[in-house]
């Protein structure tokens, strides 16, 4: 995972930059539950189709990531959500919108060993879970916390754990306008990530990366129709997944780094970012 984590499963971001084949299939099992017989008829929809998001692309952002070392001189200052905005997050769909920014922003850190910025921003993800009512940080949470600072792998691998525990809340507690917009967050800040990085670094397989990451814009989007004149949010959402989809059209994948047209799509998705982690005033 870009080392590592998902809501439900950051499905799709590129951020399992750390992640291995014996995490992923808990997260799996995790949202195939039987517990989809009590949800009302959208929410068992909705289910089903982040079960396929899974089932057919969980492994895609491993693969491309995990197959890319980092230059570390490369990381960019401010190019994350900055924890000093967390405060000003002063409704649910802002608060679980930048659950996911700051999600995928760990990501980001965690690629290039930022791991002072790690710590700032695991608790400020706390902070957002707690206000959200997500209960996934406990007195054993903290206490995990201390023992690993010191150790990235250890950290890495407590994030993925607690994005991991609020997919399986959020769904058996069928709160799944929270979930996608947590998702879609932590998808639009992990892209623009990802693009940076693919456009910054000298990576491999751009094309396939850019190909998975329109594939999974799709099927959120799918995703984010059946909340249609339901959240105000994810109306704002999918307008500029619609977007984003419209630039994503315009590339051609045989010349994917070349040209106008990705700049475009990166331009979008900075300002986009910036419109989902700006706090309202």
């Amino acid at each position: 995972m870009m080392k590592g984590f998902s809501i439900i499963t950051f499905i799709l971001i590129l951020f399992s930059f750390t992640s291995c084949e014996n995490t992923e299939q808990p997260i799996q099992e995790s949202v195939t539950s039987d517990k989809s017989e009590g949800l009302d008829e959208t929410a068992s929809l909705i289910q089903w189709k982040y079960d396929m998001i899974l089932v057919n692309h969980i492994k895609a952002p491993v693969e491309f990531l995990t197959a890319n070392t980092f230059d570390k001189s490369k990381f960019k200052e401010g190019l994350t959500n900055a924890v000093s905005n967390v405060d000003a997050y002063n409704n649910n769909d802002s608060k679980s919108i930048n659950l996911g920014v700051y999600g995928a922003d760990l990501g980001y850190l965690s690629a290039y060993e930022q791991n002072q910025e790690l710590i700032n921003y695991f608790l400020t993800v706390k902070q957002l879970s707690e206000d959200l009512s997500i209960p996934v940080f406990n007195a054993e949470t903290m206490e995990q916390f201390e023992s690993a600072k010191s150790e990235e792998g250890k950290m890495i691998d407590l994030i993925y754990k607690k994005y991991e525990e609020m997919d399986v809340f959020l769904v058996e507690n069928e709160r799944f306008e929270t979930l996608t917009l947590i998702t879609c967050g932590a998808f639009i800040e992990g892209l623009k990530l990802g693009l940076h990085i693919v456009i910054t670094e000298d990576m491999t397989d751009e094309s396939k990366f850019l190909m998975q990451q329109k594939a999974l814009l799709a099927n959120l989007l799918d995703i984010v129709k059946d909340f249609e004149g339901k959240n105000e949010a994810l109306s704002e959402v999918q307008s500029s997944f619609e977007d984003l989809t419209v630039k994503f059209d315009a590339i051609d994948f045989d010349k994917a780094m070349e040209g106008e047209k990705i700049n475009s799509l990166g331009e979008s998705l900075s300002a986009f970012s910036v419109e989902l982690s700006q706090p309202k005033i």
